[in-house]
């Protein structure tokens, strides 16, 4: 591992200096002071929920940080162990205790002291966990649940595919997901099985959600797709492990096979994929700002930017629950909303649909 130092000048009133010790690897940055910090307090806590709080960082954003280390050392840094409250968690791997050790280590030689690990000894812990795909509709819901029961929810737009990994680590209560399968176009429940948390978890069917891409222009979706693998319009994205994501490639790559080419042959010309944008709103902003020139995003954000809209499908929103947090009070009451007060509600949005069994709740297996 290649160290250096690298030195911040912030001007506030006066100008301070801050050390930092960065760790590379063949010129990329891997590691510094808060992946160090953000490694340790995941090893003592065994949740990285609890150590981005005590970090005072987004959840997601640590997320980001482990996967970013991951990839530079091609190796799993954090074990996420499966399992309900008590029984799941995060562990670092040996690789990533080995990581810790060569970085602490290499810190206190170049600055002479050690990196001070501050810990909190309250960690903020929510009445209810909603960790998941981000949608309007369920800011709605947990609102009306954190209103009425007068308690602490706690919201994170993950994605639906972290958001599983955040149920099977027992970190998160309920989790909205619109995963489809490729192969079968069926929705959600090829994943979960994939995941192996078939007999740990239940669904709560939630609606329908219309699909497509926003531009500026008035464009067709054979124009779309031919200006995106041509490099000709700039795709805002969705991040990584997102729904959203996933779904955009399925179509780029079903797209390229129709013409015979291979998507990894134009992934030099598609133009966007590294830029990502945490939610549906953002996306759409970028595309009417000009930052960015097409998105796949849910109708309802696309018309609250009068942005034209291209229809690519419904889509399947569902809700997945940990089997023991079923009883809790917080989720009762949100399976009694999305089965009485949220089809009135899908009305006021655009772009959703009720299903007929929403709100029903389903085991997997």
């Amino acid at each position: 591992m290649l160290l250096r130092t690298c030195i911040e000048v912030k001007i506030v009133k006066k100008v301070r200096f801050r050390l930092e010790l960065v760790g590379e690897i063949d010129g990329v940055e891997c590691i510094d002071s808060r992946v160090a910090k953000l490694l340790y307090l995941i090893d003592k806590y065994g949740s990285i929920y609890a150590a981005s709080k005590s970090l005072g960082i987004p959840y997601s954003r640590a997320w980001d940080l482990i996967s970013k280390l991951e990839r530079v050392l091609s190796s799993k840094v954090v074990d996420r162990r499966r399992g309900g409250k008590g029984g799941g968690g995060a562990v670092l791997t040996s690789v990533g205790k080995e990581i810790l050790r060569e970085y602490l280590s290499a810190y206190e030689k170049v600055t002479g002291r050690k990196l001070a690990l501050s810990v909190l000894s309250d960690i903020y812990v929510p009445d209810v966990a909603y960790m998941g795909s981000n949608d309007p509709i369920v800011e709605r819901v947990l609102g009306i649940v954190r209103d009425s029961l007068n308690i602490d929810v706690a919201i994170e737009w993950v994605g639906s595919s972290l958001g599983l990994a955040c149920i099977s680590l027992g970190e998160a209560d309920i989790a909205g997901m619109h995963l489809v399968d490729k192969d079968t176009g069926t929705y959600n429940i090829p994943h979960i099985e994939k995941m192996g948390l078939e007999d740990s978890v239940a669904i709560i069917e939630g609606y329908l959600r219309d699909i497509g891409f926003v531009t500026r222009r008035s464009l067709g979706y054979d124009d779309i797709i031919e200006g995106i693998l041509r490099g000709e319009l700039r795709l805002a994205c969705r991040q990584r492990g997102t729904g959203t994501r996933m779904l955009l490639l399925n179509i780029l790559e079903r797209e390229c096979r129709a013409r015979g080419i291979e998507l990894r042959e134009i992934k030099r010309t598609v133009r966007g994929l590294e830029t990502e944008y945490r939610t549906h709103l953002d996306v759409v902003r970028a595309v009417a700002s000009g930052e960015a020139d097409v998105g796949l995003a849910i109708r309802w954000a696309a018309e609250q930017y009068r942005l034209n809209y291209v229809h690519v499908a419904w889509e399947h929103f569902d809700f997945v629950v940990r089997r023991d947090a079923l009883e809790l009070g917080p989720v009762r009451r949100i399976v009694d909303i999305l089965s009485s007060e949220c089809r009135r509600m899908l009305d006021e949005f655009e772009g959703y649909r009720a299903k007929e069994s929403t709100g029903r709740i389903l085991s997997v297996i």
